[in-house]
């Protein structure tokens, strides 16, 4: 009974720790789509606005040029480091769920295969008694 034990352990493990930070990281991660979208969008307005401050403008905008172009390097600085925190995220949480799959499926594993022994012991103990009880009348 080690191993319906073990199932027993690993699903109690599993709702109490890693669902939960499993949610708590897909919430996460969902909130930093988000972020990811209004940022992308924000960036693309900016490139946008400076093409056509560049296109446009005259050399006393040169100053302004500059200025959005340090707001565009800020941008993207924040895009790549909440785009890291994201990927970084979505990797544990797929390792964490793929190493409690192996080992949920040892587990089940191991459980059938104890089933199927005490299927082949009350078979042969079945067929012991049915032999006793002939040899008893005989």
């Amino acid at each position: 009974m080690d191993s319906f034990l073990y199932v027993t352990c690993m699903n109690e493990s599993y709702s109490k720790h890693i669902q939960t930070t499993t949610e708590q990281n897909l919430k996460e991660i969902e909130a930093d789509d988000l972020l990811l979208k209004q940022l992308k969008v924000e960036l693309e307005q900016r490139y946008t606005a400076l093409e056509e401050l560049q296109q446009n403008g005259t050399k006393y905008d040169q100053h302004e040029v500059e200025k959005e172009l340090e707001m565009l390097e800020k941008l993207q600085c924040k895009y790549n480091k909440v785009e890291a925190k994201r990927k970084k995220l979505a990797k544990q949480n797929y390792e964490q769920i793929s190493k409690f799959v192996d080992a949920y499926e040892t587990g089940l594993s191991a459980l059938k295969s104890d089933v199927n022994d005490r299927s082949v012991l009350s078979t042969a103990r079945e067929h012991n008694d049915t032999l006793t009880r002939l040899n008893t009348f005989q």
